[in-house]
């Protein structure tokens, strides 16, 4: 039985605003040999955590005021009780299933609302930070996000005559720089961004780097590759009204280019 422990066992962590290709990244690295859980819904999100996330996620966000906070900024009585879940989680997570001595992680897209929490628990743990153009995001059918944390995130009233739309572009950019700002500042090599559009147009030269990181063998690669599909809908942002377009570039173009995107258009 894996008993978690802070230096012991350190994860994997994907994490996303939802629907960035993060199913997907998942299989990838079960393939390349890593321990993704086995309790999980249709899309590969680890059940064991997605109650915590509800529970903790939008008083978490409300006192730091989004994503680059430090545990030490919360009530100290919160920030345990929350580690104390993670870990918790992370138990049941691989309850009967890990087999010792395999690396393992979990994919939930809203672990990236957690970083500096999850830190606390698994100090060495490494965290894939998978990116999609936000302008395709803001049309995409999973705004679980937009709908569960906006109001939290950003407590102002123009959410509610705002198009939800743009509410969804202002979570894309606030979120997405955040964590990468923590990230960086606190993970150093074990923060790995990833492009989801990078992947889609050349996954071999986009997992070789991430399989040898991780030390996942080669052998597997080629499995890998094979599992990334373009899918029809990168694009889909060009078919919005040309007003509403230009409104969510405004909101999200320094993002994009911070993340190597080109100029919007």
């Amino acid at each position: 039985m894996l008993e978690v422990t802070p230096r012991r066992f350190d994860p994997v962590v994907i994490g996303a605003t939802g629907g960035s290709g993060t199913r997907a990244l998942r299989k990838v690295l079960e393939i390349g040999g890593i321990f993704m859980g086995n309790n999980v819904n249709v899309t590969g999100d680890a059940m064991a955590f997605e109650g915590l996330y509800d529970r903790h996620i939008n008083t978490v966000i409300q006192l730091t005021g989004g994503l680059n906070y430090a545990a030490a900024d919360l009530p100290a009585q919160l920030a345990q009780r929350i580690c104390d879940e993670i870990a918790a989680a992370a138990q049941t997570h691989c309850q009967g299933q890990w087999p010792e001595g395999l690396q393992w992680g979990w994919k939930t897209p809203r672990a990236m609302y957690l970083l500096p929490l999850i830190a606390e628990v698994f100090p060495q743990f490494r965290f894939i930070h998978v990116l999609r153009d936000g302008r395709d995001m803001v049309t995409a059918g999973n705004q679980l996000q937009r709908d569960k944390h906006a109001a939290a995130l950003f407590a102002d009233a123009a959410l509610e005559a705002a198009d939800p739309r743009l509410t969804a572009a202002r979570l894309w950019a606030k979120a997405n720089d955040d964590v990468a700002s923590w990230a960086r500042q606190h993970l150093g090599d074990r923060y790995l961004p990833l492009i989801f559009e990078d992947l889609c147009a050349a996954p071999a030269v986009v997992l070789a780097p991430l399989f040898a990181h991780l030390n996942l063998s080669a052998d597997r690669l080629e499995a890998a590759v094979r599992v990334i599909q373009r899918p029809q809908t990168i694009g889909r942002w060009a078919e919005l009204d040309g007003r509403l377009r230009a409104e969510i570039d405004v909101v999200i173009a320094p993002s994009r280019r911070r993340f190597g995107y080109e100029q919007p258009s």
